[in-house]
């Protein structure tokens, strides 16, 4: 992850094209294992599905950049 972003935003979206809120304002945390960014989504938010996860970094000039996409299902159980 870069380490020249202070803040990142994540986007959520189903291969449906549905949106999930976007969240803002996420700030890393060290952890042992590296920088890390939480990002709790309620469950009630997501239906069974593929979703798409598109993590953005913040520059110090304010410009956003893709840092990675992110892929997974979410099942009902």
């Amino acid at each position: 992850m870069g380490d020249d972003y202070k803040t990142f935003s994540a986007d959520l979206a189903a291969q449906t094209g549905a949106l999930v809120p976007s969240r803002d304002n996420l700030r890393p945390q060290t952890t042992r294992i590296g920088r890390t960014v939480v990002l709790s989504i309620p469950a009630k938010s997501l239906t069974p599905g593929q979703y798409e996860l598109s993590l953005n970094g913040t520059t110090a000039e304010g410009q956003s950049e893709v840092v990675g996409y992110y892929y997974f299902d979410v099942v009902k159980k």
